[in-house]
């Protein structure tokens, strides 16, 4: 059994900026998106000390 800590979601946009990160214990979170792009969110942690992403969803599209 490896030692995994969950620490935060990144909002992550096709343009590759992050522009949302919020730590796992946070309940809610409202995240201002632009139209006509894409965004998808990874869950980031650390697996035996090393920080890494742990899940990341496939693209969520937003229209005009």
């Amino acid at each position: 059994n490896k030692n995994i800590a969950y620490e935060n979601i990144k909002i992550i946009t096709n343009e590759g900026k992050i522009i949302s990160e919020i730590p796992v214990n946070q309940k809610s979170a409202e995240v201002q998106l632009s139209k006509n792009h894409w965004y998808r969110a990874e869950l980031w942690g650390r697996i035996e000390g090393t920080e890494q992403p742990l899940a990341i969803t496939s693209p969520v599209y937003t229209k005009k």
